[in-house]
């Protein structure tokens, strides 16, 4: 969890990874795990250079 959070306050992988001290490959495949056990998109990547918050993860911040 404290790599989504993270990604979301920096705003990239690579942020996230320097922020945590990993390498962002380590991030990135974080992030596909935690996707992959929870069976939901964290982010959608295709066509940004940036990750943008699923529909459904951004709904669910907006709540808390």
């Amino acid at each position: 969890m404290r790599l989504f959070l993270a990604i979301v306050d920096t705003g990239s992988f690579a942020g996230a990874a320097r922020t945590l001290g990993r390498a962002a490959s380590v991030v990135s495949y974080g992030i596909a795990n935690l996707e992959a056990q929870l069976g939901l998109e964290l982010f959608e990547r295709e066509g940004t250079k940036r990750p943008v918050l699923s529909g459904a993860m951004g709904s669910m911040l907006a709540d808390v």
